[in-house]
């Protein structure tokens, strides 16, 4: 091949080298700007669905603020939570002001009705497991006042009801309710829980709850106390909102790699548990109460 010709043949190949690679880069450009877009909207998305007002938001790299209060990782967002979600809280800001909590259990009336000495210190097993001593120290509750005292306030009251001959609800929790004030925001505790005398005595072709089942149901309903919500509540095609109470994600308990809507089936907190004997709580548990009992759990992530 002549000089002439070698030089020519190089020229073109550096000639579609060039014209390659400028041609390329707006592409590339065009693919990060994309990428950069829908990330963003994912987030908003993500935002949206905690319940979050975006107006009062602003993101500085993986980092968001809410309200200049709150940052969040956004790498956690960039999820679809109304199937990966564990857990959820029924209230927006979820910090439980209250860590010494009182809890009344009526007296027996005149005619008899109400609970026993022996079925009251078994419900407070369940109360207990929600102590910080037993969640490694970090997170749970200081400590649980019991009265029997009808002339003591409590924050939460154990009523023994009768319920429907066929009804299937062993129990029953009120859930917490919002607050704010200023910068304090946080949920108080639902004021009251009700256990169903037909399934706590063996009444009306009920089973008689074992010492087990009264313990998992006073710890199930609690947690709908303190804000936390059905963990398989998208399996149980429970709605995102109902009413004023919605489903707002907790990190640390989203799965990123499962779509399974049920993926903890051992939860203390799954519906239709009645009947199910207490054994531990999950370790996604244990993260929903530290996370809705521990103040700490407002400060950055």
């Amino acid at each position: 091949m002549k000089n002439s010709e070698i030089k020519c043949v190089f020229f073109l190949i550096l000639l579609s080298i060039l014209t390659l690679f400028s041609c390329q880069k707006p592409v590339i450009d065009s693919i990060e700007q994309n990428t950069k877009i829908d990330s963003t909207e994912i987030i908003y998305k993500a935002l949206s669905k905690l319940g979050i007002p975006l107006s009062d938001i602003s993101m500085n790299g993986d980092t968001i603020l809410v309200e200049d209060i709150i940052l969040y990782k956004s790498l956690l967002l960039k999820e679809d939570y109304s199937t990966n979600t564990r857990q959820a809280t029924t209230r927006q800001w979820p910090r439980l002001f209250t860590q010494n909590i009182t809890v009344k259990f009526p007296q027996i009336d005149m005619y008899g009705f109400g609970f026993s000495t022996n079925e009251v210190n078994i419900m407070k097993e369940g109360f207990n497991l929600f102590l910080r001593s037993n969640l490694n120290n970090g997170g749970g509750i200081n400590s649980f006042y019991f009265t029997r005292d009808p002339n003591i306030g409590a924050h939460v009251t154990v009523n023994l009801r009768t319920f429907s001959e066929n009804s299937n609800i062993c129990g029953t929790g009120e859930y917490a309710t919002s607050y704010r004030n200023g910068n304090e925001y946080g949920v108080r505790p639902g004021n009251n829980i009700n256990i169903n005398l037909n399934y706590l005595r063996g009444r009306k072709g009920k089973t008689k709850l074992s010492r087990e089942q009264l313990i998992l149901l006073i710890a199930h309903e609690f947690g709908h106390v303190i804000g936390l919500r059905h963990t398989n509540w998208a399996a149980k095609d429970e709605a995102q909102t109902n009413g004023s109470v919605g489903a707002y994600p907790i990190i640390g308990t989203v799965s990123i790699f499962s779509p399974d809507p049920n993926p903890d089936p051992s939860s203390v907190f799954n519906a239709s548990n009645c009947g199910i004997p207490f054994v531990s709580f999950t370790e996604k548990d244990k993260v929903a109460i530290k996370y809705i009992t521990n103040d700490a759990q407002t400060s950055p992530l």
